[in-house]
């Protein structure tokens, strides 16, 4: 552990620039070097803000708080959260 980081929580990768839509229902999310754009829908683009330094456990309580049960709890949700994670990691926006 260093900083309060767990080792093998995800990090945000580089620098990305967001632009949210204007009715907030997703962003998108530019990088210049090298140039790549994406866009990711509210609930991804929430995870990517909450995966700096949380493990994927803390993501999925958060997750699975905010969903009032629709996602569901314990390991349903961090199912959920593990697939929107690895996305992430495709995209190169966690490590």
């Amino acid at each position: 552990m260093s900083n309060g980081v767990i080792a093998d929580s995800p990090n945000r990768t580089g620098k990305w620039y967001i632009e949210p839509f204007s009715d907030m229902s997703a962003a998108f999310f530019f990088s210049s070097d090298p140039f790549r754009v994406c866009v990711l829908d509210r609930l991804s683009w929430w995870i990517y803000e909450l995966a700096d330094g949380r493990s994927e456990v803390e993501i999925a309580t958060h997750v699975a708080n905010a969903s009032s049960g629709r996602i569901g709890e314990g390991e349903e949700a961090q199912s959920f959260v593990r697939d929107r994670l690895d996305s992430l990691r495709l995209r190169g926006l966690i490590a």
